[in-house]
């Protein structure tokens, strides 16, 4: 039997899936441990960077799978038609605490996780010990999976024992090397709704650089009042405010004003570019134990020099196809708009503002 613990379950269009349309999907809150109910494997997360072990901080789960058939993409929420009710059991809204370790033998073994459900209470899935033993599967994506494995006694002594966890297994990689791909975007509105598309790569320059496309976003007026990650194309708002003048005030009041947007905001596209496997690292550390308070992080956008030459040289491609005629072309990056970016690195710190909203504070 397999559990798949999840904080939030979203297709591509922004909807929560319930039980009414999948009979193994229950709130979190249904579950009870039949004694001697054990699980094979226990999944937490749903493996994108929103499926943070924590429904305070979930954006939800909505990652791609590619159909290598054809080269279409399609939404993770697809994979829920192919589950077997007889093998699969899904708890939503289920905020996953640690993962409960056996420290007796030679080396630690996991045996069971500890999650909480919407309304606070507590819960125990417990893992198979029979021949082989059960495994616990962290898929909680960038973020969530090193704060879960930090919250657990994983991860680097002197980090752990600031903190007064438990030290269950020294691993110094532990939320170091983080790397996020810095990405500039165009947003191209629209007049009529377009049909829906989800990421694809359209083009690779020179420098090794992704021009990705995307269109379709909010095709009914309740999918406006909710998140769609960072393509979201009301996120171009918050980057009016100057990064000095940007808190965590500033932020949240964002968020709750983000509904009142027209809805022509949200019709048109994307076109973007992403430098691939950036050199430049950071690292994740716990504030403190509570899994429902965001962890800081640091990407340290730019800090290596080839990043930074990368993402300037490659910025002119997307202007230069934004252009009907033709007649802009490649652009090189001015020197002032090359230590602007030099002075981000290393003040960038991600934070959650709510379910549904990372801001980036610098």
């Amino acid at each position: 039997m397999i559990l798949l613990l999840l904080s939030l379950f979203r297709s591509s269009q922004g909807r929560v899936f319930t039980k009414s349309m999948y009979p193994y999907i229950k709130k979190a809150s249904s579950f009870s441990s039949v004694p001697g109910e054990a699980y094979d494997y226990i999944i937490v997360g749903g493996g994108t960077a929103g499926a943070s072990p924590s429904y305070v901080n979930a954006a939800g789960w909505d990652g791609q799978l590619v159909n290598e058939s054809r080269g279409f993409r399609h939404t993770a929420a697809d994979l829920l038609a192919a589950g077997d009710p007889n093998n699969l059991r899904v708890l939503l809204r289920a905020s996953v605490q640690k993962i409960v370790f056996d420290t007796r033998g030679r080396r630690p073994k996991a045996v069971a996780v500890q999650f909480k459900d919407e309304n606070g209470r507590q819960h125990q899935a417990v893992l198979e010990q029979g021949t082989g033993g059960g495994d616990v599967i962290v898929s909680a994506g960038a973020i969530g999976s090193p704060q879960l494995l930090l919250l657990s006694g994983i991860g680097p002594k002197h980090d752990l024992e600031k903190l007064r966890i438990p030290v269950v297994l020294h691993n110094q990689h532990v939320g170091k090397g983080m790397s996020d791909n810095p990405m500039n975007s165009i947003f191209i509105p629209t007049k009529k709704p377009v049909r829906q598309s989800l990421i694809q790569t359209v083009g690779i320059t020179k420098m090794g650089t992704f021009i990705e496309a995307s269109s379709g976003f909010s095709q009914s007026s309740d999918s406006i009042q909710c998140h769609h990650g960072i393509m979201s194309a009301e996120i171009g708002q918050l980057s009016a405010i100057p990064p000095a003048q940007r808190s965590l005030e500033a932020a949240q009041k964002y968020a709750r004003n983000k509904q009142n947007l027209p809805r022509e905001a949200f019709r048109g596209g994307f076109i973007l570019e992403k430098i691939d496997g950036p050199l430049s690292t950071g690292e994740l550390n716990l504030l403190n134990t509570d899994v429902d308070f965001s962890p800081s992080v640091t990407f340290n956008y730019f800090r290596h020099p080839y990043d930074l030459k990368s993402n300037c040289d490659d910025d002119g491609q997307i202007h230069g196809s934004e252009d009907t005629e033709g007649k802009t072309g490649k652009s090189s990056c001015s020197i002032e708009r090359r230590k602007r970016m030099a002075q981000i690195q290393g003040r960038m710190i991600v934070m959650f503002v709510d379910p549904t909203f990372p801001f980036a504070h610098m």
